[in-house]
Parts: structure tokens; sequence; C-alpha cells
């Protein structure tokens, strides 16, 4: 939830019933964060549907249907009037796409958009995601990858997103033995692609690198997408050390109901919640450095403020100083 790597993680933690258990709310995280990967983009909400895919009958420009504008809409959910993005979803259209894939664009007031990719490949893996247009700046190579947890080495690979640059004029993949594979674009420099076989099989096994070009051939831009990018959750469980989430409810994200996570390395002897200088509440660590956190219905709006959580060692030291927010705080940082 404090991994400003990507503020769109905190969005991810949002609806998670976690009373079983933390060990079930990491491999619970780690399966969302899988179904849609999002690098260089920021307010990423995920949003898992049934139904088909709306790939196969579209052409660039194409109006999005109301299923794809609900879910963009939804970036808004339980977000506070000063706070909402408000994407214009009326709007919303298709900017590039495949016979199997299409990439949709809700653009923002202050320049920046939200970008939502559809697949026939992965129908009930939808993936939303808002960046401002201050963010736009930052993120050169904007991509997303949908999966859907399959075991398959060689299912199919979607990746879709932006190129930011105006001055890039080609995109291309660059797989792990130097062979690159061309990207169309799609309208202003969005692009969509589909792999399948082999060439998917290699982006799975040791992921993959997206180059922007100008109409020279140098290089203007570059982001690479990890090897680990569709790791189980097992595999993401195992490996994780230490993990803080909140939770709260959709209808009101300024809130913060609970706070859950595992503490094992550094694992403290003691945890405390530090509501500020008069109020400290102690929490219980099981064993394994877990613990979990029922926030008191009076305090629960007290979080768009920081609060932390102070971990302590047996000899009284602080080893472990983590902030904790509500999910609209750490939007308006982003903002």
């Amino acid at each position: 939830m404090n991994d400003q790597t990507s503020v769109g993680q905190g969005y991810d933690d949002l609806r998670v019933a976690l009373r079983d258990g933390v060990a079930r709310l990491i491999a619970e995280r780690a399966r969302r964060r899988r179904n849609a990967r999002m690098l260089g983009l920021t307010a990423v909400a995920l949003v898992c549907v049934s139904g088909l895919a709306f790939a196969a009958a579209t052409y660039v420009g194409s109006p999005a249907p109301k299923a794809v504008q609900d879910d963009i809409a939804a970036v808004d959910a339980g977000m506070p009037a000063g706070l909402r993005l408000d994407p214009d979803v009326h709007n919303a259209r298709s900017v590039a796409g495949t016979g199997a894939s299409t990439l949709w664009v809700a653009d923002l007031a202050d320049g920046g958009r939200c970008l939502e990719l559809t697949t026939t490949y992965y129908p009930n893996v939808r993936a939303p995601g808002c960046s401002t247009g201050t963010a736009l700046d930052l993120s050169p190579i904007a991509a997303t990858l949908p999966n859907d947890e399959t075991s398959d080495p060689s299912a199919p690979v979607v990746i879709a997103g932006h190129v930011e640059p105006a001055s890039a004029a080609a995109l291309s993949l660059e797989l792990s033995d130097g062979r690159r594979i061309p990207v169309p674009f799609g309208t202003q420099r969005f692009y969509v692609i589909d792999l399948t076989g082999a060439d998917a099989a290699d982006v799975r096994a040791h992921g993959v690198a997206l180059v922007a070009a100008n109409r020279a051939g140098a290089e203007v831009a570059r982001v690479t997408v990890p090897s680990d990018w569709d790791a189980g959750a097992a595999d993401v469980e195992a490996a994780t050390k230490s993990d803080i989430t909140t939770r709260s409810d959709s209808s009101d994200f300024t809130k913060v109901l609970g706070i859950d996570g595992v503490l094992a390395d550094p694992k403290p002897a003691s945890l405390a919640l530090v509501y500020d200088a008069n109020t400290t509440v102690n929490i219980a660590l099981a064993a394994d450095g877990s613990f979990h956190y029922d926030v008191p219905q009076n305090r629960q709006g007290d979080f768009m403020t920081p609060r932390h959580l102070i971990g302590r060692d047996a000899q009284g030291r602080v080893v472990v100083d983590r902030q904790v927010a509500a999910v609209a705080f750490w939007r308006g940082e982003d903002r």
C-alpha cells in the first residue's frame, strides 16, 4: 500500500476480505497484481468482470462500450469530490487494436488519460489505469500486460500502452536473443500487440524490452518488463518478507477500516500504531510476524493524515517505521 513505485498498488487492496489470515491476503494481492501488470501508469484500479472482451468488432476511433466506460469511471468510486479524476468516459474511444485486443482511452481535464485494455485472450481480466498530465512526463513508455494465471508457459502475451515522446516514429519488442519484433502504432503512438507460441514463451521466461526510435532509427525511450511479471501467487508469497496493507470500503476511500500484514524481515518484537502524540495502540504480532488490526469506528476517518506503524526489537530500538494512510490520501499525493 505504501510502495510508491506505483500508486495503483494501493487500489488493488480495496475490496479484499482479510479476516481469514494474512497469508491469504498476500496471495490475493499477488494475484491481482499479476492480473494486470502496469508499467509507467499511476492510479491503477483492477476490475475483473465476466463477459466477452470487445476487441473483435472494433476499429481505431470506435466509441467505448458501456462496460468499458463503467470500468474507467470506477476509478473515482469512493473518492471525495476534490480528488476525483473525472475521466471523460462518454467520449472514451479505441486508439489501437488487433484482431483480438483493443486499447481504449478516456481523457482527463489536466491532459492526462485513463487507459483500459480488453482482449479475447483473457476476457475476464480488465485493467483500467489512469495517469495525470504531470505523471505522463515521468513515463516515456507505458505498458500493461494482462494475465489470467495460466500455467501454460507459451500462453498468449498481450502488451498495450502508449509511447510518450513525440519524436518516436517506431516501436519494437526486443526479445532475450536480441531479435526485434515491430509493434505497429494505432493513433497518437498508442499500441497493442499480441504474442503467441515461441515469442510468448520467450517473454514469459525472460521478460522483454520495449524500444522506441525516431525516424533516423535512434533510440528515444526504453522500458523493460521483468521476467516475473506473471509470477504465480505462491512464488510471490514465498518471496514476500514484509507486507502491510489497509482495508477500505469502496463507498468511502477517505476511511481505513483495518490494517493487516506480515513483518518478517526485519521481524519486530513489538508493534504499535501511533495515531498522534497522545494516542498509541499496541498491535499483537503472531509468531510468524503477521498481524491484524481493526480500526475503531471513531478513528476510521483519521487516515487522511498518515499515521505510523512502529516496530521495535527486544531492546526497544525502532526497526520498522511505516506510514499508513487512506487510499484517498495517496491519490491526493499524486495530484
